[in-house]
């Protein structure tokens, strides 16, 4: 496939550290491919997303993720 579906980026937000590091492309996979950061997951529906500090409700509303960008992480 030559062009990126929304199922192969999507290993890219997973919380597993060797699927964030692959599939940074958003167009064309060929990116991936050269650079040897293509990563294929064979079941897409299984990938937990997301970070593992902003888990809480305060994270998931609008207010917690309009201020995530400004606030330290959680430790």
């Amino acid at each position: 496939m030559v062009t990126v579906t929304p199922s192969m980026h999507k290993v890219h937000h997973s919380r597993e550290q060797s699927e964030t590091d692959s599939n940074f492309t958003s167009l064309f996979s060929f990116w991936d491919r050269i650079c040897k950061t293509f990563n294929i997951n064979e079941n897409p529906h299984s990938i937990k997303l997301g970070l593992d500090d902003f888990d809480s409700e305060d994270d998931q509303n609008v207010k917690g993720l309009f201020s995530m960008p400004f606030r330290e992480k959680k430790k």
